[in-house]
């Protein structure tokens, strides 16, 4: 229930704030962002993420600071802002990598990097990119992260003109996605597929 979240993070946020609680109250602001960009309210949660990350970022969490700047490029993805969301995902993997055992979250903001080049027409960045994101969440067990690279590198291979090796990543990705009862992104799998 988003919205419900985002008044109880809105009425965390104030109380943090009048107890002088600043890392509590940037949070409480972050969760709101993830929370108003599932309901679609876009321009929102990016001034809402926008604002955490600056707040978190002065306060000296660089985790979350990292993840207000992955959150920021898909966004940016999302309404198509191509070099925004560029930087921004070149900033959070740097800033992922400059942490100890942030590497899967590094590989995240490959994903999102990938989806940039492709719509730049890269197609041999994004699948460089789809390639180490995918090795990376194979390392750690992240099955479903995993489907996301081999989908994105189906349909990269599919554009290409390799139909087989289109074929045989739809189809680990489609048992995937099956495993994990995910059907949206199952049935954009067999769409690949059936390519």
């Amino acid at each position: 229930r988003p919205l419900e979240a985002i008044e109880i993070y809105e009425l965390a946020e104030r109380r943090f704030t009048e107890l002088g609680m600043a890392r509590a109250a940037a949070q409480c602001t972050y969760m709101a962002a993830y929370a108003l960009s599932v309901l679609g309210r876009f321009g929102e949660a990016l001034r809402s993420y926008f604002s955490a990350r600056e707040r978190l970022v002065a306060l000296g969490d660089r985790v979350l600071g990292a993840w207000c700047n992955l959150y920021l490029a898909e966004l940016h993805a999302r309404l198509n802002l191509i070099d925004e969301a560029a930087d921004l995902a070149d900033a959070a993997r740097s800033e992922f990598e400059a942490l100890d055992a942030h590497e899967a979250e590094a590989a995240r903001a490959l994903l999102v990097r990938a989806r940039v080049s492709q719509r730049r027409r890269d197609h041999d960045a994004a699948a460089a990119d789809l390639v180490t994101a995918q090795k990376t969440f194979d390392a750690f067990g992240m099955d479903v992260l995993g489907a996301d690279a081999r989908l994105g590198r189906a349909e990269l291979a599919v554009e290409a003109g390799d139909a087989g090796e289109g074929l045989r990543l739809a189809r680990e990705a489609v048992d995937s996605f099956t495993r994990a009862r995910l059907v949206g992104r199952r049935t954009r799998a067999r769409l690949a597929e059936a390519a």
